[in-house]
């Protein structure tokens, strides 16, 4: 039985681990874009590709605050990969 348990917290860690590398390489690209939009368009321009004003402060937003860029996408993730982890051990 503790065999199995140790597999399924090995599984857990494991994936804990390459959902961090997946979102620590978006949020690599995602900083990436978020560089070349403010550096090389200006407000005017973002304004001819059809983004409204409330889309560019949020795009100069990012700039503010790129720590929050992403955590949408992992602590749901994050949840999932526990969840999963809690229901295998159970089901051991």
């Amino acid at each position: 039985m503790w065999l199995k348990g140790l597999l399924a917290v090995a599984v857990a860690v494991v994936g804990s681990w390459l959902l961090c590398r997946i979102q620590n390489d978006m949020a690599k690209e995602r900083r990436r874009l978020q560089t070349l939009l403010t550096t090389y368009y200006t407000p005017d321009e973002l304004r001819g590709v059809g983004l409204t004003e409330k889309e560019i402060s949020e795009l100069r937003a990012g700039e503010r605050y790129p720590w929050q860029r992403g955590w949408e996408f992992f602590v749901p993730l994050m949840a999932v990969l526990v969840v999963g982890a809690i229901l295998v051990l159970l089901a051991l």
